[in-house]
């Protein structure tokens, strides 16, 4: 399969911003849309017809068929304007005045670290919060634990999934457009023009195919941020079809047409509980009344984001890497059993490597599957990490403490 993860585009940013509190937001976020002119080179195929995406028989001799189209692809450029819908929120120690606390100083250093969040397939960017279903119970928030340890945090919806732009599925769906949109919300963020404050430390932080997009743009563009928090991340990851048919893909608009029938085809949703789970979750490590709400929930994947695993190597980038994958994770161990897996420490360990230029490295690794997010250990789990973030960063969050003993499983 061709790797498009280097491929350069180009993009255009414009300064048409709205902001949009809403009663479901959380006082010390905000809701927000950006708007963003973007291109890249991808790689075009002959689009699917409905019909060979009607039914999951046929959709999975599609798939299977998928690695011989894309090698047989030609490139393109495909460019467009489109609209991410994020979420915004401060540390809720700022301030208890929400009139203010979205103002900033004028000095970068006196704000908050902003850590740009970027969920993975077939979630939204509530996968950073309690999830879509939305039940209020921050226990597993990745946000509220930020917040908490003194981070700022935008949560963005991809290009192709949540109330973000959904374009043609095969082809404007690829990793390089997808990053490139990222790349024009960093540089409208960096502007201090569409109120975020301008912040002297930028970190992103992506999950599964969210971390791969991280990594593409560390490599193209490796000013962008200074710091790459990567979880579900790893020097190689499965290549096992079998776990990709088991999810039972139907094109989301006939298979659950109240949410997704103005959707094309080639945008899909898994229909498999059982599957899903076993994929994301640990057994005996999470509450399973979890993964069914993460089920019923579930967002959609565009076909074309199996186009690209990103880069394999990212020399461009000097700045810090840090690398949290659970030890369970099916998607690294692949057809091993997750219980009995052991590849995950040396392919995360591993990263170190690829990221030749890195001035820091760290990592952990917690007993949960690949939702490091939504395991019993999740409190832990976050506490781990911001210790481990803060020290590569060379900063202290005021109250935030972490026993010694979690700090020796990475």
């Amino acid at each position: 399969m061709r790797s498009v993860g280097l491929l350069l585009g180009t993009v255009h940013y414009v300064a048409a911003v709205a902001i949009l509190p809403t009663a479901e937001t959380a006082e010390n976020c905000k809701n927000m849309t950006f708007t963003v002119e973007a291109s890249a080179t991808h790689i075009i195929v002959d689009t699917p017809s409905d019909a060979e995406l009607s039914s999951t028989d046929n959709l999975n001799a599609y798939l299977q068929n998928l690695p011989v189209a894309v090698l047989n692809g030609v490139p393109g450029n495909r460019s467009g304007t489109f609209h991410l819908a994020a979420v915004y929120c401060v540390p809720s120690s700022t301030t208890s005045d929400t009139t203010t606390q979205f103002q900033s100083p004028s000095d970068s250093d006196q704000n908050p670290p902003l850590q740009i969040l970027i969920h993975g397939s077939t979630y939204t960017k509530e996968y950073w919060d309690r999830g879509a279903w939305n039940d209020g119970n921050s226990t597993y928030s990745w946000r509220t634990a930020a917040n908490s340890a003194g981070y700022a945090t935008v949560a963005i919806d991809k290009l192709g999934s949540g109330a973000s732009s959904h374009p043609d599925p095969v082809l404007d769906i690829q990793l390089p457009l997808q990053m490139e949109t990222i790349h024009a919300v960093i540089k409208q963020i960096k502007s201090g023009k569409v109120g975020i404050p301008i912040s002297g430390t930028y970190i992103l932080v992506g999950h599964a195919s969210g971390s791969s997009l991280g990594a593409s743009l560390a490599q193209t563009y490796p000013d962008d941020v200074d710091a790459l928090v990567l979880t579900g991340y790893s020097s190689g990851s499965s290549a096992n079809t079998s776990l990709i048919l088991a999810q039972e893909y139907e094109p989301a608009a006939t298979s659950d047409s109240k949410r997704f029938g103005n959707l094309s085809y080639g945008y899909l949703l898994g229909n498999s509980l059982a599957a899903r789970t076993t994929t994301l979750y640990y057994e005996g490590h999470y509450d399973p009344a979890i993964a069914v709400s993460d089920y019923s929930s579930r967002g959609v994947q565009a076909l074309g984001e199996r186009f690209s695993l990103g880069p394999k190597t990212v020399p461009a980038f000097k700045g810090k890497v840090l690398v949290l994958t659970g030890a369970n994770d099916q998607v690294v161990c692949g057809s091993t059993p997750a219980r009995m897996c052991s590849l995950v420490p040396d392919a995360v360990m591993n990263v170190n490597t690829t990221f030749s230029s890195s001035t820091g490295f760290e990592y952990y690794i917690p007993q949960t599957g690949r939702n490091v997010n939504w395991h019993y250990k999740a409190p832990v789990t976050f506490d781990v990490t911001f210790e481990k973030l803060d020290y590569l960063l060379g900063r202290s969050s005021p109250g935030w403490r972490v026993n010694a003993d979690e700090l020796s499983d990475g």
